[in-house]
Protein backbone atom coordinates (compact mmCIF):
# COMPACT_ATOMS: atom_id res chain seq x y z
CA UNK A 1 0.00 0.00 0.00
CA UNK A 2 1.37 3.40 -0.97
CA UNK A 3 1.78 6.30 1.47
CA UNK A 4 -1.06 8.16 -0.28
CA UNK A 5 -3.36 5.15 0.15
CA UNK A 6 -2.46 4.87 3.85
CA UNK A 7 -3.15 8.57 4.40
CA UNK A 8 -6.48 8.38 2.58
CA UNK A 9 -7.48 5.25 4.49
CA UNK A 10 -6.76 7.06 7.78
CA UNK A 11 -8.69 10.13 6.63
CA UNK A 12 -11.70 8.02 5.61
CA UNK A 13 -11.60 6.18 8.97
CA UNK A 14 -11.69 9.48 10.89
CA UNK A 15 -14.69 10.68 8.87
CA UNK A 16 -16.48 7.37 9.59
CA UNK A 17 -15.70 7.74 13.29
CA UNK A 18 -16.96 11.33 13.36
CA UNK A 19 -20.27 10.54 11.68
CA UNK A 20 -20.89 7.53 13.94
CA UNK A 21 -21.48 9.92 16.87
CA UNK A 22 -24.58 11.26 15.13
CA UNK A 23 -26.28 8.11 13.83
CA UNK A 24 -27.97 5.94 14.95
CA UNK A 25 -29.00 6.93 18.47
CA UNK A 26 -26.30 6.01 21.00
CA UNK A 27 -26.46 2.96 23.23
CA UNK A 28 -24.23 0.99 25.63
CA UNK A 29 -22.49 -1.00 22.88
CA UNK A 30 -21.66 2.08 20.81
CA UNK A 31 -20.33 3.88 23.87
CA UNK A 32 -18.04 0.91 24.57
CA UNK A 33 -16.82 0.93 20.95
CA UNK A 34 -16.21 4.70 21.04
CA UNK A 35 -14.10 4.30 24.18
CA UNK A 36 -12.09 1.43 22.70
CA UNK A 37 -11.47 3.14 19.36
CA UNK A 38 -10.43 6.44 20.92
CA UNK A 39 -8.16 4.64 23.40
CA UNK A 40 -6.28 3.14 20.44
CA UNK A 41 -6.20 6.29 18.31
CA UNK A 42 -2.57 7.44 18.14
CA UNK A 43 -1.45 11.04 18.48
CA UNK A 44 -0.76 12.71 15.13
CA UNK A 45 1.45 15.53 16.49
CA UNK A 46 -1.10 18.18 15.53
CA UNK A 47 -2.10 19.89 18.76
CA UNK A 48 -5.72 20.91 17.95
CA UNK A 49 -6.61 17.36 16.90
CA UNK A 50 -4.65 15.56 19.63
CA UNK A 51 -6.17 17.83 22.32
CA UNK A 52 -9.70 17.26 20.94
CA UNK A 53 -9.18 13.48 20.97
CA UNK A 54 -7.97 13.58 24.57
CA UNK A 55 -10.93 15.76 25.63
CA UNK A 56 -13.35 13.39 23.91
CA UNK A 57 -11.75 10.39 25.65
CA UNK A 58 -12.24 12.11 29.00
CA UNK A 59 -15.85 13.08 28.21
CA UNK A 60 -16.68 9.52 27.15
CA UNK A 61 -15.09 8.09 30.30
CA UNK A 62 -17.42 10.08 32.54
CA UNK A 63 -20.62 9.67 30.47
CA UNK A 64 -23.04 6.76 30.72
CA UNK A 65 -24.91 5.40 27.72
CA UNK A 66 -28.16 6.71 29.24
CA UNK A 67 -26.71 10.21 29.62
CA UNK A 68 -25.39 10.09 26.06
CA UNK A 69 -28.77 9.00 24.73
CA UNK A 70 -30.63 11.68 26.70
CA UNK A 71 -28.25 14.42 25.58
CA UNK A 72 -28.50 13.29 21.94
CA UNK A 73 -32.31 13.41 22.11
CA UNK A 74 -32.41 16.79 23.88
CA UNK A 75 -29.96 18.44 21.48
CA UNK A 76 -30.93 16.98 18.12
CA UNK A 77 -34.28 15.13 18.17
CA UNK A 78 -36.70 16.54 20.73
CA UNK A 79 -39.73 17.59 18.63
CA UNK A 80 -40.89 20.00 21.37
CA UNK A 81 -37.59 21.83 21.77
CA UNK A 82 -37.60 25.27 20.17
CA UNK A 83 -33.82 25.45 20.13
CA UNK A 84 -32.77 22.08 18.71
CA UNK A 85 -29.29 22.16 17.25
CA UNK A 86 -29.53 22.20 13.45
CA UNK A 87 -27.32 19.64 11.74
CA UNK A 88 -27.84 20.99 8.20
CA UNK A 89 -25.28 23.25 6.50
CA UNK A 90 -28.02 25.44 4.99
CA UNK A 91 -29.18 26.41 8.49
CA UNK A 92 -25.80 28.09 8.98
CA UNK A 93 -25.06 29.19 5.42
CA UNK A 94 -28.52 30.56 4.59
CA UNK A 95 -30.03 31.11 8.03
CA UNK A 96 -32.64 28.41 7.42
CA UNK A 97 -32.75 24.74 6.43
CA UNK A 98 -33.43 23.89 2.77
CA UNK A 99 -31.98 27.20 1.57
CA UNK A 100 -30.19 27.90 -1.73
CA UNK A 101 -26.93 26.36 -0.54
CA UNK A 102 -28.69 22.96 -0.48
CA UNK A 103 -29.58 23.36 -4.15
CA UNK A 104 -25.94 24.24 -4.96
CA UNK A 105 -24.76 21.21 -2.97
CA UNK A 106 -27.14 18.95 -4.88
CA UNK A 107 -25.67 20.26 -8.15
CA UNK A 108 -22.15 19.57 -6.92
CA UNK A 109 -23.10 16.04 -5.79
CA UNK A 110 -24.75 15.29 -9.13
CA UNK A 111 -21.58 16.42 -10.93
CA UNK A 112 -19.52 14.10 -8.70
CA UNK A 113 -21.93 11.17 -9.10
CA UNK A 114 -22.80 11.08 -5.39
CA UNK A 115 -26.31 10.36 -4.12
CA UNK A 116 -27.90 9.55 -0.81
CA UNK A 117 -29.79 6.32 -0.32
CA UNK A 118 -33.54 6.36 -0.91
CA UNK A 119 -34.11 5.32 2.72
CA UNK A 120 -32.25 8.39 4.03
CA UNK A 121 -34.70 11.06 5.20
CA UNK A 122 -32.19 13.80 6.00
CA UNK A 123 -31.27 16.37 3.34
CA UNK A 124 -27.91 16.12 1.60
CA UNK A 125 -26.43 18.96 3.69
CA UNK A 126 -26.97 17.11 7.00
CA UNK A 127 -23.63 16.79 8.81
CA UNK A 128 -23.74 12.98 8.68
CA UNK A 129 -24.24 13.00 4.92
CA UNK A 130 -21.55 15.64 4.41
CA UNK A 131 -19.10 13.47 6.35
CA UNK A 132 -20.27 10.47 4.33
CA UNK A 133 -19.83 12.30 1.02
CA UNK A 134 -16.35 13.43 2.03
CA UNK A 135 -15.43 9.87 2.93
CA UNK A 136 -16.76 8.75 -0.48
CA UNK A 137 -14.71 11.36 -2.34
CA UNK A 138 -11.60 10.18 -0.51
CA UNK A 139 -12.39 6.49 -1.05
CA UNK A 140 -13.19 6.99 -4.72
CA UNK A 141 -9.87 8.72 -5.23
CA UNK A 142 -11.56 11.93 -6.38
CA UNK A 143 -9.18 14.79 -6.99
CA UNK A 144 -8.45 17.24 -4.21
CA UNK A 145 -10.31 20.01 -6.05
CA UNK A 146 -13.60 18.15 -5.46
CA UNK A 147 -12.66 17.35 -1.87
CA UNK A 148 -11.78 21.00 -1.21
CA UNK A 149 -15.05 22.21 -2.72
CA UNK A 150 -17.15 20.00 -0.45
CA UNK A 151 -14.91 20.72 2.54
CA UNK A 152 -14.75 24.52 2.31
CA UNK A 153 -18.20 25.28 0.90
CA UNK A 154 -20.32 22.93 3.01
CA UNK A 155 -18.64 20.70 5.58
CA UNK A 156 -16.51 23.26 7.39
CA UNK A 157 -19.32 25.87 7.70
CA UNK A 158 -21.73 23.19 8.91
CA UNK A 159 -19.35 21.89 11.58
CA UNK A 160 -18.50 25.45 12.69
CA UNK A 161 -22.21 26.22 13.07
CA UNK A 162 -22.96 23.02 14.95
CA UNK A 163 -19.99 23.56 17.29
CA UNK A 164 -21.03 27.18 17.99
CA UNK A 165 -24.62 26.10 18.71
CA UNK A 166 -23.43 23.40 21.09
CA UNK A 167 -21.14 25.86 22.91
CA UNK A 168 -24.08 28.24 23.36
CA UNK A 169 -26.17 25.41 24.83
CA UNK A 170 -23.30 24.36 27.09
CA UNK A 171 -23.61 20.79 25.85
CA UNK A 172 -21.73 18.05 27.66
CA UNK A 173 -20.45 15.07 25.70
CA UNK A 174 -21.59 16.46 22.36
CA UNK A 175 -19.55 19.59 22.90
CA UNK A 176 -16.52 17.29 23.07
CA UNK A 177 -17.78 15.58 19.89
CA UNK A 178 -18.06 18.97 18.16
CA UNK A 179 -14.56 19.87 19.35
CA UNK A 180 -13.35 16.56 17.90
CA UNK A 181 -15.00 17.44 14.58
CA UNK A 182 -13.35 20.85 14.60
CA UNK A 183 -9.99 19.26 15.42
CA UNK A 184 -10.47 16.77 12.57
CA UNK A 185 -11.32 19.55 10.13
CA UNK A 186 -8.31 21.58 11.25
CA UNK A 187 -6.16 18.53 10.53
CA UNK A 188 -7.88 18.08 7.17
CA UNK A 189 -7.40 21.73 6.29
CA UNK A 190 -3.69 21.36 6.92
CA UNK A 191 -3.62 18.30 4.67
CA UNK A 192 -5.66 19.95 1.90
CA UNK A 193 -3.47 23.07 1.92
CA UNK A 194 -0.20 21.11 1.97
CA UNK A 195 -1.33 18.93 -0.94
CA UNK A 196 -1.99 21.93 -3.21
Amino acid sequence: MSEEQRVNEARAFLYRLAKSFFVPEPDEERLRVFREVLAKLPAVDFEPFDRAVENLREALSRTSAKEMEEEFFRLFLDPFAEDRVALEASAYLDGKPFGPSLARLRGFLAKEGLTKGEEVKEPEDHVVLLLDFMEALIGDGKDLISQRELFYNYLRPCVAGVAKSLREKEAGLFQAVADFLEGLLALEERFLSEEA
